[in-house]
């Protein structure tokens, strides 16, 4: 009876480690990558799957705040060459790069921060990727044409009424009102004093030769 009892226990414990080896060789494991560049152009690194290095993943790109609490600006599949090194990282496949083009909703000349996610498969755990976020700062490239509005779109998304859209200039603007846009240096005293001399000076002038012209006129009547 004991031999029995011993030998059922020896099956269930070899059968319990098996199982447990076969889970944790099958468990999914988490995607890897890097979050290379970040600039007003693009945004690029490479991502790859361990447990599938053949496969070109998805990267979802974030403003301001990571999944669930930042907002989406768009995705791309890491499918791209990189160096070789990246290959040495993903099963000898170094087509894992990826190069996303900068959303023009970042280009508002605030500073914004980037996460990127590599989206693993089959779905599970999405992970920032290695150097994520980076931030960027970058300035718009359109330009607000206010013409003739006081009111209404410049063109670009914003209210021709606001400080940034008269500065941009055009009609109704305040860069297209002339020389008010640009007042004149303060003088210094030294120069006030010099402006009212020479003002003088002319001024005097000119009674003298107004003086000299009447008196020609008189003498003409006589």
């Amino acid at each position: 009876m004991r031999t029995k009892i011993f030998f059922a226990s020896l099956f269930l414990l070899v059968c319990f480690f098996g199982i447990s080896k076969s889970v944790a060789g099958d468990a999914d494991r988490p995607s890897v990558g890097f979050f290379d560049v970040a600039d007003c152009s693009s945004l690029a690194g490479w991502a790859c799957d361990p447990d599938d290095y053949a496969a070109a993943l998805q990267v979802h790109f974030y403003a301001d705040g990571p999944a669930g609490t930042g907002t989406f600006v768009g995705a791309t599949t890491a499918n791209l060459a990189r160096e070789a090194a990246v290959g040495d990282l993903c099963g000898s496949r170094n087509n894992h790069g990826y190069v996303f083009s900068t959303p023009a909703s970042l280009k508002d000349g605030r500073k914004h921060t980037i996460y990127v996610h590599a989206i693993n498969a089959p779905p599970g755990n999405n992970p920032q990727l290695t150097d994520s976020p980076k931030t960027i700062v970058c300035s718009s490239p359109c330009v607000p044409n206010c013409a003739g509005k006081t009111r209404g779109d410049d063109g670009c998304g914003s209210d021709c009424g606001t400080t940034e859209s008269k500065i941009a200039g055009g009609e109704g603007s305040a860069a297209a009102v002339g020389p008010a846009a640009n007042p004149p240096a303060k003088m210094t005293r030294a120069e006030i004093l010099a402006k009212i001399e020479e003002i003088k000076q002319l001024l005097a002038r000119l009674i003298l030769q107004l003086i000299a012209e009447l008196q020609k006129q008189l003498a003409a009547t006589q």
